[in-house]
């Protein structure tokens, strides 16, 4: 059998109102040398009270009524209705253990040159593929040890069976040449919105250090396992119009949730803490890191003060780590 040039992971828990979607996105591919790996993380299902309240969102309606289905069985159901026993998509479940764990089970049953992650909720437009594939050729000579973070992305939420646009892009803070140390001053994007080939990240699996940033942390262990092999893990960019990354109405990305927030800082001081104590550094990595932890332990920052200091701190970070060069 070919070997899929992608292998789309798809880290699923509670996410029954909006598979269906993402699902067909995938089926929908111009580009058709692709496997999909969806696995469950344990779901429990939502009820149709729950359904209900998630629609007001967005302007998909599910053809199959899973609703009618027990909820621990409703996405095996909707992945068995969408994907009609098309060879390239396969089904796991497991306990639930997070995002990370999930995903390392799909990683371990992939099989693709390229990796690629699906939000859940997220759709990709039916080019998608086909231009990313396009795009990575473009740059054929680096492609063996880089990772390509995709830039410009669509960001949308849904009102009234309309979709709705942000204005901001989701990478407002950007190196003018990305790379570890920059990366490190500000995670640009995680794995949900980047393609690498697949072999670069064996035996290297995400980790249970974090609740949600695992996707960015395994960038930062990853550029670390390349420099102790005295290799250099390069970033680069692709620009990409062609995946749709869902706002929820409530969400922490959509609301500025400040418990969302403070979840995320603190998974951010633990992620440079694990890199400081576990990994091998640079002298000017560890100070990014241990800048990183000052900057996101900012008890005050809302304060004037608090903010000046924080934007002095980045400011520092950005210098040291040649984000203007």
């Amino acid at each position: 059998m070919q070997q899929p040039f992608f292998s789309i992971i798809i880290p699923c828990y509670k996410s029954e109102a909006y598979i269906e979607e993402a699902l067909q996105s995938i089926l929908n591919q111009s580009f058709t040398n692709f496997e999909c790996i969806l696995v469950s993380d344990g779901s429990t299902g939502i009820s149709k009270t729950d359904y209900i309240d998630s629609t007001k969102d967005r302007d998909y309606q599910n053809i199959f009524d899973f609703t009618l289905i027990s909820p621990k069985n409703q996405l095996k159901a909707i992945f068995d209705f969408i994907t009609k026993g098309d060879s390239r998509f396969k089904f796991f479940q497991k306990e639930n253990g997070g995002q990370g764990t999930a995903k390392n089970l799909a990683i371990d049953n992939s099989s693709g040159q390229f990796l690629l992650c699906l939000d859940s909720d997220d759709v990709y437009e039916p080019n998608h593929l086909e231009y990313i594939h396009s795009e990575i050729f473009k740059k054929n000579n680096k492609i063996e040890n880089t990772v390509f973070l995709f830039d410009n992305l669509k960001e949308f939420y849904c009102e009234n069976s309309k979709k709705i646009f942000r204005s901001k892009p989701t990478i407002h803070q950007k190196p003018n040449y990305p790379t570890f140390e920059t990366y490190l001053v500000f995670n640009e994007v995680g794995t949900t919105f980047a393609v690498f080939k697949l072999d670069i990240l064996h035996p290297l699996r995400y980790t249970k250090n974090t609740k949600t940033m695992e996707d960015v942390e395994i960038f930062y262990l990853l550029a670390s396992k390349f420099q102790k092999e005295g290799k250099k893990l390069n970033f680069d960019r692709i620009s990409v119009d062609t995946v749709y990354h869902r706002l929820h109405l409530g969400s922490m990305t959509f609301a500025d949730s400040q418990v969302g927030f403070e979840k995320e800082k603190i998974d951010k001081i633990n992620a440079y803490a694990n890199l400081l104590e576990n990994e091998t550094l640079t002298f000017r990595q560890k100070v990014l890191c241990r800048l990183g932890i000052w900057r996101f332990s900012l008890v005050n920052k809302y304060s004037v003060f608090g903010k000046f200091l924080k934007k002095l701190l980045t400011c520092i970070a950005k210098i040291i780590s040649g984000w203007y060069l």
